[in-house]
């Protein structure tokens, strides 16, 4: 037998081996996730809303007015906007907004300035232990604090997670 008939033999042994030794590995369900990745970015998000007029031509949530007293972290002052399949749930009775939510809640300081803007986007399979909430906080120029699993956020929101883990509307 020739070099280079055993070198074939050797490498088609090794590459036998390799597919079989990984098929190996992905059956051990120790070391495997089913948990399915859904990638979300902040800076797309901010982009999307703020577009061709953006979260500003959004309805205001339900029974709130622009520049309401603050009741919690996010300012002294708050706006909040909503997508229009959010409102239709809302007006609806739903206690579970739909895929692809979007609420936006700008916080402003007592002179009016906005300081923060937070946005909740429900994304399927994102986070269903949190009922699939993705969270942002940007600052007034779009900058991005915090996003993704916000432990702050779903801290405090977890309180209403009967409402979907909004405040409002409940």
């Amino acid at each position: 037998m020739g070099d280079v008939m055993k070198r074939m033999i050797l490498l088609s042994l090794i590459l036998i081996s390799a597919v079989f030794l990984s098929g190996c590995a992905e059956s051990d369900d120790a070391g495997v996730s089913d948990e399915v990745q859904v990638e979300v970015s902040a800076d797309e998000l901010y982009s999307e809303i703020t577009s061709n007029g953006g979260y500003k031509k959004w309805a205001l949530f339900p029974g709130t007015e622009e520049l309401a007293p603050g009741a919690g972290v996010h300012g002294d002052k708050v706006s909040i906007y909503v997508s229009n399949d959010v409102s239709a749930a809302i007006d609806a009775g739903d206690t579970i907004m739909p895929f692809e939510s979007v609420i936006v809640k700008e916080g402003f300081n007592s002179e009016d300035q906005l300081e923060e803007l937070v946005v909740m986007y429900k994304v399927e399979g994102y986070d269903p232990d949190n009922n699939d909430w993705f969270w942002a906080l940007y600052s007034p120029g779009g900058a991005v604090s915090a996003e993704g699993k916000v432990d702050g956020c779903i801290n405090c929101h977890e309180k209403k997670a009967s409402n979907d883990f909004i405040f409002s509307g409940a």
